[in-house]
């Protein structure tokens, strides 16, 4: 079964789907701060129109207020006026004094009727205000008309002005009276008013406080959803896949919509958790089934596997092998009882192989003797390493019992054969020192030079051969000779043979230490026996002093050369090493071409020179 992670949308959701987590839980704050910002701006905006509407009102209250007590004033001042100039002209005062009072009379009624005409022409009446103002046309012209009256009759007669005066008073306390009411209807009108706006004020404030709610429970309303549609459902799925993933089951796979947001990179993380889970079941299938098989070829391989503490040799984990080399008829039997360290036929053995552990971390090819269950004695040869992690020993051991039985017969058998054989080399060299008696025996009962010298050369060289069997037998290797030691034996003896005490003759024998095989060493002793031979008897004629070299080198690894040189008389004129006929040379060139595989040299030079060179 699949499962199918992702969140379905219009396409016009898509970029808000792909849109950044910490971006999308700021979508509905900022949202709410916005419509919180229009809604503040509005209201500021609101309130400061009411504010402006609520000053205009006030000052247009105000300037009302102002022009009714101007009215009043004005209307009080023409009354006092008519009242001083009545005074005046009843006390028979003079023109100068009367005239200012005239004047300012007739100005004051003048302005009443300004202002009233101002009021009419620039107020915005209201029904009261028309009813009032219309009483006050009245009372006015009747004021007006009875201050006139006053003021003509007290021209005319002090006396009888002055009562009209005082009956103009009643016009005027009608005038005043209205003009009151209607100063007192302008500060209802400014309260009134005043109590309209804070009373819009504050359905404004609680407009503004209900939409604020109402835009923080969308706001709220609109991060839960954003919060559980896209993130925390999503999150909860990817939860539950990676839980079931944990648990193996593969087959679940996120199949969602691709987002680029957080979330699409969890789901893409997941499917590669899935694609490493299955690698992971493959891998793990693999190495169980590359453990079984090796687990199938440990408990199965002929040789004896095994872990072991160093300690005691008490085993951790073996095989097959090493349970019945140790005797015992099962891995768990063997892991139960068996500790090697109790069953080496020498216990120095084991302290050999712990001191060799220690010094290099392991061993290898190691033999021991060890007693099994039965208490049968048996030889192993074992590798192991040493983890010093654990203390523990890993290794292979194999049963070399047969082996070293073998071993055991093949150096009895070598034992007897090198004794045969040294017997047969000691037997050889008698024989030859016999036929070298009988070659001395007849060689004194010749008189004649020419006739003895051969018998003597023929001596030389079945000693030079009985010196290799006579080498042979006090040597530890039968199957090769020390050339150092040979070539010196066969040098002094020739020296001995040919020593003449007119002469000195100084020998230098620089020979390296090389073993050669049986015929090598012959043809080369018969060779230094043949060219040593010769420079002796033929090279330090006539003179009283000489030297002459013997020198065994070895070039290489593979090549070697054989020197003999004098610093004698030299060779004859024309002389070919290749065609000379003596029986001395024929024999080297022989040995030297034919038995060493080699090639010959002769040099005429301050003496003469003879070197062979031979692969090894």
């Amino acid at each position: 079964m699949r499962v199918a992670l992702g969140i379905k949308s219009g396409e016009c959701m898509g970029l808000f789907t792909n849109t950044s987590i910490k971006i999308k839980v700021l979508i509905a704050p900022g949202i709410m701060a916005i419509a919180l910002g229009l809604i503040l701006f509005i209201a500021i905006h609101g309130m400061e129109k009411q504010r402006r509407i609520l000053t205009d009102a006030q000052e247009r209250s105000l300037n009302r207020l102002k022009l009714v007590q101007d009215f009043i004033t004005t209307s009080e001042h023409v009354q006092s006026d008519v009242y001083r100039l009545s005074v005046l002209q009843f006390m028979g005062a003079p023109k100068n004094e009367i005239l200012p009072v005239s004047e300012r009379l007739s100005m004051g009624l003048n302005n009443v009727t300004v202002i009233h005409g101002e009021i009419l022409t620039t107020w915005t009446l209201d029904h009261q205000e028309e009813l009032l103002l219309d009483e006050l046309k009245t009372s006015l012209n009747a004021f007006r008309h009875q201050v006139q009256q006053a003021v003509m009759a007290v021209s005319k007669s002090p006396s009888f002005g002055i009562l009209l005066v005082r009956s103009a008073a009643v016009p005027f306390s009608e005038l005043n009276g209205l003009l009151l009411r209607l100063l007192e209807h302008q500060n209802d009108k400014i309260i009134e008013a005043k109590q309209n706006s804070e009373a819009l004020l504050g359905q404004i404030s609680t407009a503004i406080m209900t939409i604020a709610l109402f835009m923080t429970l969308i706001a709220i309303l609109m991060t839960v959803y954003i919060g559980s549609h896209y993130i925390s459902k999503p999150i909860v799925l990817l939860t539950q896949l990676m839980g079931r993933l944990t648990d193996g089951d593969v087959s679940v796979a996120s199949q969602g919509r691709e987002r680029s947001d957080e979330i699409g990179q969890m789901e893409k993380a997941l499917n590669v958790f899935r694609n490493n889970v299955i690698e992971k079941a493959r891998s793990d299938k693999k190495l169980q089934e590359s453990e079984d098989r090796f687990r199938t070829l440990y408990n199965n391989a002929l040789v004896g596997l095994f872990r072991t503490r160093i300690s005691d040799g008490v085993p951790l984990q073996i095989n097959r092998r090493y349970a019945e080399l140790a005797g015992y008829s099962s891995i768990e039997d063997c892991l139960e009882n068996f500790a090697a360290a109790t069953h080496y036929a020498d216990p120095k053995v084991r302290d050999r192989l712990l001191e060799e552990l220690k010094h290099h971390g392991e061993v290898n090819d190691f033999e021991a003797e060890i007693i099994r269950k039965d208490h049968v004695h048996f030889w192993i040869s074992f590798s192991a390493r040493v983890y010093p992690e654990d203390g523990n020993i890993e290794g292979a051991l194999i049963d070399i019992t047969d082996k070293k039985k073998a071993e055991s017969k093949l150096v009895s058998s070598i034992k007897e054969k090198e004794v045969l054989l040294r017997e047969i080399h000691h037997r050889v060299k008698n024989n030859m020192q016999i036929i070298q008696s009988l070659l001395s025996l007849q060689a004194d009962r010749i008189s004649r030079p020419e006739v003895k010298q051969p018998l003597i050369d023929s001596n030389n060289r079945i000693k030079s051969m009985a010196l290799i069997h006579e080498t042979l037998y006090h040597s530890d290797d039968m199957g090769n000779l020390d050339v150092k030691a040979y070539f010196n034996n066969v040098v002094n003896h020739l020296y001995k043979i040919y020593y003449n005490p007119e002469q000195m003759i100084t020998l230098s024998i620089d020979i390296d230490s090389v073993e050669l095989d049986l015929d090598r060493c012959i043809a080369c002793g018969l060779i230094v026996n043949e060219l040593v031979s010769n420079a002796m008897k033929y090279a330090f004629v006539g003179k009283p002093e000489g030297h002459l070299l013997i020198s065994f080198r070895k070039q290489d690894d593979h090549v070697a050369s054989l020197t003999v040189s004098d610093n004698g008389c030299g060779l004859p004129d024309r002389f070919d090493i290749n065609t000379h006929e003596s029986l001395g040379l024929k024999i080297v060139r022989i040995l030297a071409e034919g038995q060493l595989k080699g090639s010959l040299s002769a040099v005429n030079e301050n003496g003469a020179t003879f070197q062979i060179i031979f692969p090894l």
